[in-house]
């Protein structure tokens, strides 16, 4: 019974602090709707204009001073002067071994 009677105190306090609030006027929730998508626009235009310019920044850094992007010198894994007439691999003629060992069926 008891945990009853504090549910009904909580709901009849809740009730009466919902009536001492004093809700905005439609005019009052327009006008923070309105400065709140300003800000955010704004917000979201100074952080692009900051991203375009750090991306411009740090690209002229990488392309400068690494001269692998800026292509100077060869990447490894490219191929070197390799002839156009090397035949194709056949798959059966490689040996391969398994990289774990595994249990046969027997």
């Amino acid at each position: 019974m008891k945990l009853i009677k504090k549910i009904k105190d909580y709901l009849k306090e809740s009730i009466g602090e919902m009536k001492k609030v004093v809700w905005p006027t439609k005019k009052q929730t327009t006008n923070y709707s309105l400065i709140v998508i300003a800000m955010s626009l704004g917000t979201a235009i100074f952080f692009g204009i900051l991203d375009y310019a750090f991306n411009i920044g740090l690209e002229s850094i990488i392309s400068n001073n690494n001269p692998a992007i800026a292509g100077e010198i060869e990447q490894p894994g490219e191929p070197k002067n390799v002839p156009a007439d090397i035949g194709k691999i056949e798959v059966d003629e490689i040996e391969t071994t398994p990289a774990y060992p595994t249990k046969s069926a027997e």
